[in-house]
């Protein structure tokens, strides 16, 4: 059934929109023309439209009319009354490669198949030496698809496919060809991909980076019950169960943010109101550092074989590797302490992997979940009947119980994690050398409670991986200088207490004399009211941990006060600089920790600084790197601290993406007597400036010194000569008061 002329008319406007090729539809007047054309329009001074009606009139079958750059080629068509094509050709020399690769093919033939007009492009691409248009598309099927109402066809042409665009006239046809050869492959991967992605027979939910779903599979709407359209733009949230706090959806977006992958279960809500429990791997993919998607797949796994049918069973143990999880393996540990006899001991003992997140990159987590299985099956060969928990991705737990005779019994223990591990794994033919860092903490000698006791493994499993050791045995409290005992315990009573102040030191602009900004330094107060150094409680808080959650603490009270100060008082922002330790720096929660501070308050990171020593910047460069620029992504500024005390490389400075240096205060005090701290210094300015780096001196306290750095080009100062550290009430005072000074001077 033929097609009317209003439908006629449609698909030749859609195939004048895919030419490039100045070209319009001409009916008494110019009814529809493409960009190129319009362009056209635009260069010329005289009626179109009228030059066309007299082309016409000189010869209603085909119209060539030449200019000087270029010709008018108007074609007779048909579409139930008679229309015409009209179509600009260049000439010139220098537009012949524009014919050829911008035009599509044209080619008009007669009801017997002969070619009576070809354009340049179609000579060029189908290379017709005959006049018969057979060798390209047969008549017969042009025909036919003409009587069938369909004047839009596929045809192949040596290895290209072409879309064939059929125009009748009374005597003639008009081809019009568009080269869909990508589409076209384009189109046949995705439907393999299409087969591919919904033959998984696990659930798979794609979402945007907004984890708005917009994909699932055919096996997600078999376990859920949801059909894809019914989800799409929805949170996969809305499947939530109720029955995981809030903490266990924050560790799992840690985890997410930090490494790009989370593993575990999951109890969600069916469609039709019924609870399941789902075994999740979920990743994220990225476009450069920004993620753009996550992807989630998933298995119902409610229905486990043999004894893992049991829900107990499922929500005690790893479902990978089957040994307790780490809540069923702290309440092992609860049980067993409060039921040891006397004389008897308990080892907690750590086992880590060392480098397995490298295994996972490389290799992937196929290989590594193999690899986590071969180290669970050796633990329980090993320790038999003792508990034994998977007590995070990477790290096993082995509780033993032991008489006096304790240290020599561990040890043998530990030597015997370390030989099974000398061996290499063979996994899927491959031989994968696997190392461990072992932690241990005893019980009662160590810790008096649980807590502690976890606290202590966590620590010696860390200090094992700092010294280069495989294991580390954590020192007894008896053994311990008491002073340093009672200021451990002193720290943790003062985070809880919040006994901790924050102070600011400004930081000036000697040219304008107004603050630039202010790092936030971190202050103590003992039992008697007196300030203990920071050089004595800061060292102590990194060695038992604890530096971790001040760290935190410093974030959250530092974002709420640039609130506060900069968008409920609204004064002008500054520069805020927080500094982090090495251990802080090196914690694998620091990243997720801040992104949840910052979705608690939100405030402009451009105007806060984070300022690391030289130590932690040469310290895994590439890790560093990773880190900075992740927080650079977050629009924080980065700072160089204490820089020139440590043993930098200037080939690892240029790789960080930093915005300021900070003179050290050693190479100011002797200043400007000292022409060997003078020499440091004009080095150290020269080489901020040649990195566009801004540079901050500190503890300047002396007119000369201030004068000299001025002279020099480092304009921002910080030191007692400017201010002492003040609380946060003294700094916002002479904030204020510096603004009133200038505002009085202008």
């Amino acid at each position: 059934m033929a097609k009317n002329l209003e439908e006629k008319i449609e698909i030749i406007k859609k195939i004048i929109d895919k030419t490039s090729i100045p070209i319009c539809l001409y009916k008494n007047t110019i009814l529809y023309y493409n960009d190129s054309f319009k362009k056209f329009l635009e260069k010329i001074d005289y009626d179109i439209n009228k030059e066309i009606e007299i082309l016409i009139n000189k010869n209603n079958e085909k119209t060539v009319e030449n200019y000087s750059d270029y010709k008018i080629i108007i074609e007779e068509i048909i579409l139930d009354e008679k229309y015409y094509i009209v179509q600009i050709d260049f000439n010139k020399e220098e537009n012949q490669d524009y014919q050829l690769f911008n035009s599509k093919p044209i080619i008009k033939i007669n009801q017997n198949g002969i070619i009576v007009y070809k354009n340049q492009a179609a000579s060029y691409i189908f290379d017709i030496k005959e006049k018969n248009i057979n060798n390209l598309v047969n008549v017969s099927l042009i025909k036919k698809s003409i009587d069938d109402g369909n004047l839009t066809t596929i045809i192949n042409y040596k290895e290209k496919t072409f879309q064939l665009n059929i125009f009748p006239t009374e005597d003639f046809y008009l081809l019009y060809f568009i080269d869909i050869t990508e589409k076209s492959i384009t189109e046949k991967k995705f439907k393999i991909l299409e087969k591919a992605f919904n033959s998984i027979h696990e659930g798979i939910i794609i979402t945007d980076k907004e984890n708005k779903i917009i994909m699932t599979n055919t096996m997600f709407s078999k376990i859920t019950g949801y059909r894809e359209e019914e989800v799409i733009g929805k949170n996969p949230s809305f499947q939530s169960s109720g029955k995981h706090d809030k903490d266990f959806y924050i560790k799992l977006w840690e985890s997410l943010y930090r490494d790009g992958f989370w593993e575990g279960n999951i109890w969600n809500r069916k469609k039709d109101g019924s609870i399941y429990l789902a075994r999740y791997t979920i990743s994220t993919i990225k476009n450069e550092n920004n993620i753009e998607y996550f992807v989630a797949i998933f298995e119902d796994i409610t229905e486990l074989s043999n004894s893992k049918n049991s829900v107990e069973f499922i929500m005690n143990h790893d479902y990978l590797t089957g040994l307790f999880n780490r809540s069923a393996f702290e309440d092992k540990t609860y049980e067993l302490l409060e039921n040891l006899k006397p004389n008897r001991k308990v080892a907690l003992i750590l086992v880590n992997i060392k480098g397995f997140r490298k295994i996972n990159t490389i290799l992937g987590h196929v290989i590594g979940d193999f690899v986590l299985i071969e180290m669970s099956n050796k633990l329980k060969n090993i320790f038999k009947e003792n508990i034994i928990a998977r007590y995070n991705a990477d790290v096993f737990s082995i509780l033993l119980e032991y008489d006096e005779q304790l240290k020599d019994r561990i040890k043998i223990d530990v030597q015997k994690i370390i030989d099974a591990f000398k061996e290499p794994l063979l996994i899927k033919n491959k031989e994968i050398f696997v190392n461990v860092n072992i932690g241990v903490s005893i019980y009662p000698e160590d810790a008096n409670n649980i807590y502690k006791l976890l606290q202590n493994a966590e620590e010696s499993l860390y200090k094992s991986k700092i010294d280069g050791l495989n294991f580390y045995i954590y020192s007894s409290i008896d053994k311990r200088d008491e002073e340093l005992y009672n200021l451990e315990n002193f720290l943790r009573k003062a985070l809880k207490d919040e006994l901790f102040e924050l102070y600011y030191q400004p930081q000036i602009n000697s040219i304008t004399d107004s603050v630039y900004g202010a790092e936030i330094l971190l202050r103590l107060r003992d039992k008697d009211g007196n300030y203990i150094s920071p050089a004595k409680f800061i060292p102590v808080a990194e060695k038992i941990g604890i530096i971790i959650d001040i760290g935190e603490w410093i974030f959250d009270k530092a974002f709420k006060t640039f609130y506060e100060w900069f968008y409920l008082k609204c004064y002008n922002p500054i520069n805020i600089s927080i500094n982090l330790s090495p251990r802080q720096f090196n914690d694998p929660n620091l990243l997720g920790m801040i992104e949840r501070k910052l979705r608690m308050i939100n405030i402009e990171t451009k105007y806060i600084t984070i300022e690391i020593t030289e130590g932690v910047a040469v310290d895994n460069i590439k890790n560093v790197i990773e880190k900075i620029n992740y927080l650079k992504s977050l629009s924080f500024s980065l700072a160089i601290d204490d820089f020139g005390t440590g043993y930098s490389s200037l080939a690892y400075i240029k790789k960080l993406p930093l915005e300021k240096i900070k003179i050290d205060q050693s190479f100011i005090k002797e200043l400007p007597a000292s022409k060997e701290d003078f020499a440091i210094v004009v080095a150290i300015i020269n080489l901020a400036s040649n990195l566009r780096l801004d540079i901050i001196a500190e503890g300047v306290e002396t007119k000369e010194q201030v004068e000299l750095l001025k002279r020099l080009g480092c304009y921002i100062i910080q030191g007692y000569y400017y201010s002492k550290p003040l609380p946060s009430t003294e700094f916002e005072k002479l904030y204020l008061e510096k603004i009133e000074q200038a505002e009085e001077i202008n």
